[in-house]
């Protein structure tokens, strides 16, 4: 058993109302059927069990909307109501579902809600296309009056970067922190540009002090706090983000339709990380039994974090020289520590 403690991030749902310009459900997703797949309460107690929250959890489980809506599960609140008995819960929301009376009864939990405005102008809505501002507004105040912790979370573009001030106001206003965070990766030929005037958070530390030796690790399996897992909506134990799509690429069909074997197939068009994973990991997740190894449908979360994919590939990736995880961590840059 893995004497690792995890923190989670949990995805329970594949649906979303909007339509982000750079989210990835904008992108190919192939014969993959979004807006089809809620987790119930049933598989959530299942897969995240009472005693494996307790003693392999950090006890914090973040309910993303990184892909997804998760207010859109009609059991939203009864999950949360089922985690938060143990653990914290930091949950991400785009904010414009639902009604009032439902935030104050998700606030009612006194978990933590991170809400993601676009702009104050009516119709400037340019990258949470079809949020309505004054909805989400409405939904923050009725969350904090239910006893919900909000956090304003802005994200300055072009379209919206002159209402800094105003948005800190308002969310000061109807009781809820205020953090600005500055989007990153943004190709050149997008449309909407993030704002000039706020500086790039940065990913990656380089701190190599001293002339030392470095001491490098992996920052999502590392020794240090990020251990970090994420299970999707299919019931797949990703070990981390850049995994978690070179997986669905791979294994796509598994997700469309259940055929479990692995597209292998490189052409000329195939990324430089995609034939990196098919060469380094496509192997290690077969020879252990394939994609099912790492499916909570198929397995409980105890054995799956003792499959060679976790236990060898990457705990271990630096050691290792693993060069998946060596090439695509970080957009192929790694975290240093002191030795």
């Amino acid at each position: 058993m893995s004497s690792i403690l995890w923190e989670i991030r949990l995805e329970i749902s594949n649906y979303c109302n909007l339509k982000c310009p750079f989210c990835v459900r904008q992108r190919d997703v192939g014969t993959y059927k979004l807006n089809s797949k809620h987790l119930g309460l049933r598989e959530i107690k299942t897969w995240l069990p009472k005693s494996f929250l307790l003693f392999q959890t950090k006890k914090i489980i973040y309910i993303s909307g990184a892909v997804a809506e998760p207010t859109l599960n009609p059991e939203c609140i009864e999950i949360v109501k089922y985690l938060s008995q143990i653990c914290q819960i930091n949950l991400d929301s785009n904010g414009s579902t639902n009604n009032e009376n439902w935030w104050y009864k998700l606030g009612e939990t006194k978990i933590n809600c991170i809400f993601s405005p676009d702009s104050l102008v009516k119709n400037n809505n340019l990258y949470r296309i079809n949020s309505n501002t004054e909805k989400v507004i409405s939904n923050i105040k009725a969350f904090v009056n239910g006893g919900g912790n909000a956090i304003w979370k802005y994200i300055p573009f072009e379209h919206n970067e002159n209402e800094l001030e105003e948005q800190k106001n308002i969310a000061e206003k109807i009781g809820a922190k205020f953090s600005i965070i500055q989007p990153n990766g943004f190709h050149p030929t997008n449309t909407i540009k993030p704002s000039k005037h706020f500086p790039n958070s940065k990913s990656v530390n380089d701190n190599i002090t001293n002339n030392q030796t470095p001491q490098h690790y992996c920052k999502i399996l590392g020794t240090g706090s990020s251990n970090l897992l994420e299970i999707s909506p299919d019931g797949i134990l990703y070990p981390c983000c850049f995994s978690a799509l070179s997986i669905f690429n791979v294994y796509a069909n598994f997700y469309s339709h259940g055929d479990p074997k692995p597209n292998t197939t490189i052409t000329p068009f195939t990324e430089e990380r995609l034939k990196t994973f098919i060469k380094y990991m496509v192997p290690i997740i077969e020879n252990q039994g394939g994609i099912k190894t790492i499916s909570l449908y198929h397995n409980n979360i105890r054995d799956i974090l003792n499959t060679d994919i976790y236990k060898f590939a990457l705990q271990k990736s630096w050691e290792t020289g693993n060069e998946f995880c060596l090439n695509q961590c970080s957009s192929r840059k790694y975290e240093f520590l002191d030795a």
